[in-house]
């Protein structure tokens, strides 16, 4: 009787250091494959590092901006404004497919919306590209309209066979004012 009063206690510890090793051990998932996705890091001319812009073509109808009033994690998120009509203006990045044996990719991000008119709207947008950089295959996500407080936007896809780089981007198509932070890309 003794020895099971000294050892419930005993075996109790043990029990609680294997389990947080275990919680610890857990595998954290594939890493982000983004460069700067919370938009922290800026050039001095306050653009974000690793992050490029761009519009359809003509007139430019686009304001792109770091916002530090209004984020979701850290201190900056990226806004994007579209002033005139235009087909579409886009935030991106391109990421090199380094290991070919993955199969599907991951991207998500944290939207937020004001004043944007329907049709295309804010879309996550990724564009799996070959050889001579031509698009294999092209996912875009749901349409974000209106006025939206932040919400995570996912696209989940399959890889097409010859994929060596992804064009990851979050494309805004009509009239309004969009947030984007914490971005997400990986592949599986």
């Amino acid at each position: 009787m003794l020895i099971m009063k000294i050892l419930k206690p005993a075996l109790f510890v043990s029990a609680c250091v294997a389990a947080s090793l275990l919680v610890s051990c857990a595998d954290p998932g594939p890493p982000n494959l983004l460069v700067n996705p919370g938009f922290e890091d800026l050039l001095e001319n306050q653009k974000p590092i690793a992050w490029r812009t761009s519009q359809h073509a003509g007139t430019v109808a686009y304001n792109y901006a770091i916002d530090t009033h209004d984020v979701v994690e850290g201190k900056h998120s990226y806004k994007i404004e579209q002033h005139a009509d235009q087909y579409y203006g886009i935030v991106k990045q391109t990421v090199a497919l380094a290991d070919r044996k993955r199969k599907t990719f991951l991207y998500t991000a944290m939207l937020k919306t004001k004043d944007v008119e329907p049709g295309s709207g804010l879309q996550l947008v990724v564009n799996c590209k070959g050889k001579n950089y031509s698009v294999l295959k092209q996912y875009q996500s749901e349409s974000v309209v209106g006025n939206t407080d932040w919400q995570k936007i996912t696209i989940e896809g399959d890889i097409p066979k010859g994929t060596i780089e992804f064009n990851v981007g979050i494309m805004l198509g009509t009239l309004g004012v969009a947030w984007i932070d914490d971005t997400s890309f990986s592949v599986n």
